[in-house]
């Protein structure tokens, strides 16, 4: 994995990893870990949260290390002193937090959340929004910034409104998978295609690439992601891809082998 990641790393190679992410769980380490990459981050986690009990209940991370370490302290006593909640309970689920809701260096030092459960943990800094919630469950996706790298700069802040969107929107793909019967069969059979595989919305975005798909995309010089949405490459690749997706839109299944050429 850290070979994988050691690759550039930028909003839209972010993005096709989501894609992926949404129909393939063992995947999402990998997105949190690029997305983290990109955003300068120590740690990156997924919070499932049950709101009834304040427990974690289900995640994903790219610290699995570090999440072994510290959730049983979390779970039992932090968490509940997290000053981050309550500001997150007052605002509306597209805030992105950060720490500067809670003030400089100095007041973020009187906070016994940061002071000793953070700090010993070379953790400090945070930014991150919710990604899901309704009556029984909230999802947080944040990422934590050890001490020396300093609070989230403004370049990186604009990234992560560029990915949080993407994010969101695979991860509710996952939460859909995951409750249908034959949801993980699903995800496995498009994986193990040969032939490339992606599901766009009508309007041109790209909500999931298969294995082939992907690494058509990795490649760069046949199909790319670009504004969210699948791009050809070259005017001919462009015109090809553009008049296969607006027949298959318009039903005409003659069309679909021309995305697989």
């Amino acid at each position: 994995r850290k070979g994988r990641l050691a690759m550039r790393v930028d909003v839209e190679s972010v993005r096709a990893s989501a894609a992926r992410a949404a129909l393939n769980p063992p995947l999402w380490p990998e997105t949190l870990g690029r997305a983290g990459q990109l955003l300068g981050r120590a740690f990156t986690v997924f919070d499932h949260i049950d709101k009834r009990t304040g427990q974690v209940t289900l995640g994903f991370c790219d610290r699995p290390d570090h999440v072994a370490e510290v959730r049983e302290i979390y779970e039992r006593y932090f968490h509940r002193i997290n000053p981050r909640f309550d500001i997150a309970r007052r605002t509306p689920l597209s805030t992105i937090m950060d720490d500067d809701w809670l003030g400089d260096d100095r007041a973020l030092g009187r906070y016994e959340f940061y002071v000793d459960f953070l700090k010993p943990c070379g953790l400090k800094y945070f930014i991150g929004s919710g990604v899901a919630d309704d009556a029984e469950q909230s999802v947080v996706f944040s990422l934590q910034r050890s001490a020396d790298r300093g609070r989230v700069s403004e370049a990186q802040r604009r990234d992560f409104v560029a990915i949080l969107p993407d994010i969101r929107n695979a991860f509710a793909m996952y939460l859909r998978m995951v409750q249908a019967p034959c949801g993980a069969t699903l995800a496995a059979a498009f994986d193990l295609m040969a032939d490339p595989l992606a599901v766009v919305r009508a309007d041109g975005r790209l909500m999931f690439a298969n294995r082939a798909m992907s690494g058509l995309l990795a490649t760069g010089d046949i199909v790319r992601l670009r504004h969210h949405a699948l791009t050809g490459v070259g005017e001919a690749a462009a015109r090809a891809l553009g008049d296969a997706m607006r027949d298959a839109l318009a039903g005409d299944r003659s069309a679909l082998p021309v995305l697989n050429e």
